[in-house]
């Protein structure tokens, strides 16, 4: 990946600004002081600014879906969903999307013939958590083509259907909640588990 060679230098450059070696020097001895997300390394007032330090939210962890036990959970970060947006929606309006995050998990669930999926997203401001939940309902128009079936289902909530996939979106308030399911041929439990590396966190 190119973020840390293109980001990376930016915020190392932000840091040397005003503040010199000395500065770049304590990012490097006090590890407990490093970004907290990507989201600060893209906008390093959000870590420099005293008045405008923006620590991600901690988004709780998910113990099931739907009844099946997950078994990899894992944080995404504000550069990762914009990545992810941009190769449907197209890079500016990813920006905007994704710019506003607060914090997320993304979970997974395996069972017999197929994946669950719930991505669990916190923005800064409702009108934050309303870009992005309108630039997912664009991807998953295009993921899942013409022949998908839309439908209203629970207050807030848009339902997109095509054979055996179904993704859900729900928006509440400052909150935006993916929920997917999608086939898996070789999702058969401990196969699975050896296929896929352990839980790790993206965005620390």
């Amino acid at each position: 990946t190119f973020f840390p060679h293109i980001h990376g230098t930016a915020f190392v450059q932000e840091a040397w600004r005003g503040r010199g070696a000395k500065a770049i020097d304590a990012l490097y001895e006090a590890p407990e002081k490093w970004p907290a997300s990507t989201e600060q390394i893209l906008h390093p007032e959000k870590y420099f600014q005293r008045d405008r330090i923006d620590p991600p939210r901690e988004v709780p962890e998910v113990a099931e879906i739907q009844g099946t036990p997950t078994f990899q959970q894992d944080v995404l970060g504000e550069w990762m969903i914009y990545a992810w947006l941009a190769s449907y929606v197209g890079p500016a309006e990813a920006r905007r999307a994704s710019e506003g995050w607060g914090g997320d998990r993304l979970a997974i669930a395996v069972k017999p013939g197929g994946l669950s999926s719930r991505l669990q997203t916190e923005w800064d401001t409702a009108r934050d958590a309303q870009e992005f939940a309108q630039a997912l309902t664009k991807l998953f128009k295009v993921r899942l083509g013409k022949e998908a079936s839309f439908r209203e289902g629970d207050p807030g909530t848009l339902i997109y259907e095509r054979d055996d996939r179904r993704v859900s979106l729900r928006r509440m308030d400052r909150s935006v909640e993916l929920s997917e399911e999608m086939p898996c041929a070789f999702c058969t439990g401990s196969e699975m588990r050896e296929r896929v590396r352990p839980t790790r966190k993206n965005d620390e």
